[in-house]
């Protein structure tokens, strides 16, 4: 019952969004004259990019599952962790759940292996691009004398965010493990305790590190490459520096699922990045609706086939 009106609560809030977007740009109808100057063969080159983008992603997870469980393969994991994008972009964390049971039906990896996997991805993910995205923009401010302290600290802010939650999450689960607590809270304490301490065990094996440095550094380039092709086809041109901000946000975005497809979510962190770098909100909220629009084109067609070849296996496997 809880589950269930949290699920309502979320679709509830993601319909409010929507209701606010619709809003806004019916109360600034000019803004929609952009439409009108949409390159569609940009859009069309997006296709790939967006796909591309999610093959490397995908990489960086199976990575750390096979150093740890090495009879998992690659086609017969893509197949549902696919799935698992494709469920997440309609129930929040659905697919999460499907994959973790699929991964113990078919690889017989357990649970908690899974989620400190998935999350030790996640956490290396945001912290790189958070780094990597620093290191630009300060070089960058050198180089050209121009600086904008609002980007630059808040993304130093959400880095050391990401570098110390982790730690003393395990120092606190580690003084509360100590004190006498019985039934659920000191099962979650140590199952809490566990997985940070899974999570750290994947990131320093040096192998898995120095794979992640490298799929990390090609999925922030692509990924640089994607919204420049974005911001292309809306005509609008802000430079390296202001893709980088972009870049960050979009990985980031899909790491943790809060809403359906985190709808309204990014769409307004578009449009407030966007005015940081004088473009309107609008340019942003449009750049995101594009973006959901064309990655929600290759994850269906994708869906379809995938589907479409399981039918046929099966039906050659009855014949």
């Amino acid at each position: 019952m809880k589950k269930r009106l949290i699920l309502i609560i979320r679709y509830f809030v993601a319909l409010l969004m929507l209701i606010s977007i619709f809003v806004y740009f019916r109360r600034n109808q000019d803004v929609l004259k952009l439409l009108k100057d949409v390159d569609i063969k940009y859009c069309v080159l997006l296709l790939p990019f967006i796909f591309l983008s999610f093959v490397i992603g995908s990489a960086n997870l199976f990575i750390l599952l096979k150093a740890k469980h090495k009879g998992i393969f690659w086609l017969k994991w893509f197949r549902f962790h696919f799935v698992k994008r494709f469920l997440n972009m309609h129930i929040p964390q659905s697919g999460n759940v499907y994959e973790a049971i699929k991964m113990r039906e078919i690889f017989g990896i357990d649970i908690l292996s899974y989620t400190a996997s998935f999350g030790a991805v996640n956490w290396f993910n945001a912290c790189f691009n958070c780094a990597i995205a620093l290191v630009v923009l300060l070089a960058w401010t050198g180089f050209s004398g121009q600086i904008n302290l609002f980007i630059i600290f808040g993304i130093l802010f959400i880095l050391s965010l990401l570098i110390t939650v982790p730690p003393l999450i395990d120092y606190f689960c580690l003084r509360v493990g100590k004190l006498a607590f019985s039934g659920a809270v000191s099962t979650y304490v140590h199952k809490a305790h566990d997985l940070v301490r899974s999570m750290r065990e994947d990131i320093l094996d040096v192998h898995v590190f120095f794979k992640l440095l490298f799929w990390n550094t090609l999925l922030f380039c692509v990924g640089i490459a994607t919204l420049f092709i974005g911001f292309k086809t809306l005509d609008v041109n802000i430079g390296l520096k202001g893709l980088i901000p972009f870049v960050v946000l979009s990985l980031m975005s899909g790491l943790v699922s809060i809403l359906p497809g985190n709808i309204g979510i990014v769409e307004y962190a578009y449009g407030f990045l966007g005015s940081a770098f004088n473009l309107t909100i609008s340019v942003g909220i449009l750049l995101s609706l594009m973006f959901r629009i064309v990655t929600y084109v290759v994850f269906l067609v994708t869906f379809l086939v995938l589907a479409s070849v399981s039918v046929l296996k099966q039906r050659r496997e009855l014949i």
